[in-house]
């Protein structure tokens, strides 16, 4: 009797345990569950590009160089009767018919007349020396020095036949030769029309009775009147 009363009691207690044994099954279903990750979260934005800066400001062009100075103009050449009178002097080396640099203002004077007065058709150069030396070395060397000028025309676009070199050496003073500064005076290159338009300037003699320097072919003497 005790056996089949407790057999069903058994019976009883074993169906009353199973919902809970299945509630406890599911509530451990559900708390062990794997949870979902969060989501993640947004990638930050780019940080913004920095700004472009400006192109750099080109650096202004250097001024252009302003143009040299004119250079003052030349003083004119004059004329009082047959002279020329040509803006400053002739140089030579010492004792010799070499012309220096610093004589070519003048040269280049003479020249541009010569070139803007076609009709001017020969110029004498004359040559002139103090008296130290003898006078043969200075007529020498007063025929070579005119002919140095006459070179040098020739080669610069005026050609040898509109010139004419005559040397006087120590004979036509202007200063006295006892001073060294009228020594100086004395040694000069002097320039005269001797033709003008091809016959001679006054009728005059064109060499002005002076020596003509070789290489050089002389005028015709004037015609007696």
């Amino acid at each position: 009797m005790v056996r089949t009363t407790v057999a069903p009691l058994l019976l009883m207690a074993l169906i009353a345990c199973v919902p809970a044994v299945g509630g406890c099954e599911a509530h451990a279903q559900i708390g062990s569950g794997a949870q979902p990750p969060p989501p993640t979260p947004p990638a930050p934005p780019p940080p913004a590009p920095e700004p472009t800066p400006a192109a750099a400001t080109a650096a202004p062009a250097p001024a252009p160089t302003p143009p040299p100075a004119a250079e003052p103009p030349k003083a004119p050449v004059t004329m009082s009767g047959d002279r020329l009178g040509v803006p400053g002097n002739i140089v030579y080396e010492t004792g010799k018919a070499i012309i220096k640099p610093e004589s070519e203002p003048t040269l280049n004077a003479l020249k541009d007349f010569m070139e803007q007065n076609k009709n001017f058709s020969r110029i004498r150069v004359e040559g002139h020396t103090d008296n130290v030396g003898k006078p043969a070395d200075n007529m020498k060397l007063s025929t070579d020095r005119a002919m140095a000028v006459v070179t040098w025309m020739d080669t610069h676009g005026v050609t040898k036949d509109r010139l004419l070199a005559v040397g006087f050496g120590d004979t036509k003073p202007i200063a006295d030769n006892k001073t060294e500064d009228g020594k100086a005076q004395n040694r000069r290159t002097e320039f005269r029309l001797a033709e003008i338009d091809g016959k001679p300037f006054l009728g005059r003699d064109e060499t002005a009775g002076g020596t003509v320097a070789p290489g050089q072919k002389p005028p015709p003497p004037p015609k007696a009147k």
